[in-house]
C-alpha cells in the first residue's frame, strides 16, 4: 500500500489526539483516586455494560474506553481499518491472552510507549505482551497502532479466547519463557529490545497469572471481578 503525505499526516494527527486524550484520562483518574481515598467504599461488582475504571477491580474491561477514545477523535484514528479488523488467525502465538491483539505486519517504531505493550516475534510480527489495564494504557496502545505500521489492532479477543485456550496458553508458558531467554542470549536490539524482553519475563513470573485468573473470571461470568471475588484457577 502506498503511503502518501496525507496518510502520514493523518497518522500524526491521530497519535497526537490519542496522547491528548490519554493525558486527560490520566488526570481524571488521579482526581478520582484522590476523592476515593477520602471515603470507604463497598466492594464493587460490574457487569459487561460497566465502563468505569476502578482500582478495586482485579480485571477491568478496557473495550468501552477504547470505543470512547476512538469516538472522541471522530470515530477513527488515521486509517480506520487498523482498528477492529485485524484477523485473529494472523496473531503471533506469543500474544498474551486478552481483548487486544495485533494482526500480520512488522512492528513499528514507538519508543517507550510501544515497548510497554508490544514486542516483535521472530518473523518481525508485532504482538501484545502486556494487555492494557488502565484508560491511559488503552490510549497508549491505540496511539501506537495509529502511528506505526503494525498490521491492524484487533480488539475482539474476548470473542475468541475461551477458558480452555487461556489455560492452554498459560500451561505453555515455559515455551514463552524459553523464547524470551533465547532472544536475550542472542540480542537483536533493532527488533527485540532487551529491556522490554526482561520486562516481559518479569511480568510472566510475577503478575500475569493474577491478570489471567481475573480474565478467566470475566470470560466465564461476564462480570469484572473485585478483590473479594474467588478467582478460577489456571
Amino acid at each position: 500500500m502506498d503511503v502518501t503525505p496525507l496518510s502520514v499526516s493523518a497518522f500524526v494527527v491521530a497519535a497526537v489526539a490519542v496522547m491528548w486524550l490519554a493525558a486527560l484520562a490520566d488526570a481524571n483518574l488521579k482526581a478520582r483516586e484522590t476523592r476515593e481515598t477520602r471515603k470507604s467504599r463497598a466492594p464493587l461488582g460490574h457487569d459487561r455494560r460497566a465502563a468505569g475504571w476502578d482500582p478495586c477491580l482485579v480485571y477491568w474491561d478496557p473495550l468501552p474506553m477504547a470505543h470512547h477514545a476512538l469516538d472522541a477523535v471522530g470515530g477513527g484514528l488515521g486509517d480506520g481499518r487498523r482498528f477492529g479488523n485485524a484477523r485473529w488467525v494472523d496473531r503471533s502465538w506469543l500474544s498474551v491472552p486478552g481483548p487486544f491483539f495485533i494482526g500480520a505486519g512488522d512492528v513499528g517504531p514507538g519508543g517507550r510507549v510501544a515497548a510497554a505493550h508490544l514486542l516483535a516475534d521472530d518473523g518481525r510480527r508485532a504482538f501484545v505482551h502486556r494487555q492494557p489495564r488502565t484508560p491511559r494504557e488503552v490510549c497508549d496502545l491505540l496511539g501506537v497502532a495509529a502511528a506505526g505500521p503494525v498490521g491492524g489492532c484487533g480488539w475482539d479477543g474476548d470473542e475468541h479466547w475461551t477458558p480452555a485456550a487461556v489455560r492452554a496458553w498459560w500451561a505453555d508458558r515455559d515455551r514463552v519463557r524459553a523464547w524470551i531467554d533465547a532472544r536475550l542470549a542472542d540480542p537483536d536490539p533493532a527488533h527485540h529490545d532487551p529491556a522490554t524482553l526482561r520486562a516481559f519475563a518479569a511480568h510472566l513470573d510475577h503478575g500475569l497469572e493474577d491478570y489471567l485468573r481475573g480474565y478467566l473470571f470475566w470470560l466465564i461470568t461476564g462480570r469484572q471481578p473485585t478483590r473479594h471475588d474467588p478467582l478460577p484457577p489456571l
